[in-house]
C-alpha cells in the first residue's frame, strides 16, 4: 500500500511540475531584458536580473487606473448582486403571490441561456442607450442575475 501511495505521489508531483512550468517561465522571463526573451536560445535563468520590464509597464501604461477601475466595477456589481439577489430570493422563498412559481421558472430559464449568446444583444442595447465607455454600461447588465436569486431562495427556504 505504501508503494502505491508513493507512485501516486510521484505521478501527481510530476503533473504539478508540468502545470507550474509556464508560470515559472513567465516569472523568470519578466526579469530578462526584451532582447534576451526573444532570442532563439531558451534559457530559464536571466543572464542579468532586470526590472526594466516592470518599470516600462508601470510608466508607459496607467495600470493603477486600470486596477482601480476593476476594483470599483467589481465592488459595485458585488454590492448590487447581493442586494438584488437577497431581495428576489426572499420574495421567491417567503412571500406568497400569484404566479410565484411560474415567474421563478421563467427567471431560472435565463440560466439556461449561454452568456456568449447574450453578448451581442447586450452590446447593441447598451449602445442604443448611449452607455458605451461608461461605468453604467459596464455595470448595468450585471446588477441582477438568476443564479444569485436561486442561491438566496434556497438559503431562505
Amino acid at each position: 500500500m505504501q508503494a502505491q501511495r508513493l507512485v501516486i505521489f510521484f505521478v501527481l508531483f510530476t503533473f504539478a511540475i508540468f502545470m507550474l512550468m509556464p508560470f515559472a517561465w513567465m516569472v523568470l522571463s519578466s526579469f530578462k531584458e526584451a532582447d534576451e526573451v526573444f532570442t532563439y536560445d531558451m534559457t530559464w535563468l536571466p543572464s542579468t536580473i532586470s526590472f526594466s520590464g516592470y518599470y516600462r509597464a508601470l510608466t508607459e501604461q496607467p495600470f493603477l487606473k486600470y486596477g482601480l477601475n476593476s476594483v470599483l466595477v467589481s465592488l459595485i456589481i458585488t454590492a448590487a448582486q447581493l442586494t438584488t439577489s437577497a431581495l428576489a430570493g426572499y420574495a421567491f422563498a417567503r412571500l406568497n403571490f400569484p404566479g410565484r412559481n411560474l415567474i421563478f421558472m421563467v427567471y431560472l430559464s435565463a440560466m439556461m441561456i449561454p452568456s456568449q449568446a447574450t453578448v451581442i444583444p447586450s452590446y447593441i442595447l447598451i449602445r442604443k442607450m448611449g452607455l458605451i465607455d461608461s461605468y453604467a454600461g459596464l455595470t448595468l447588465p450585471f446588477l441582477a442575475g438568476p443564479f444569485g436569486a436561486f442561491m438566496m431562495r434556497q438559503f431562505f427556504l
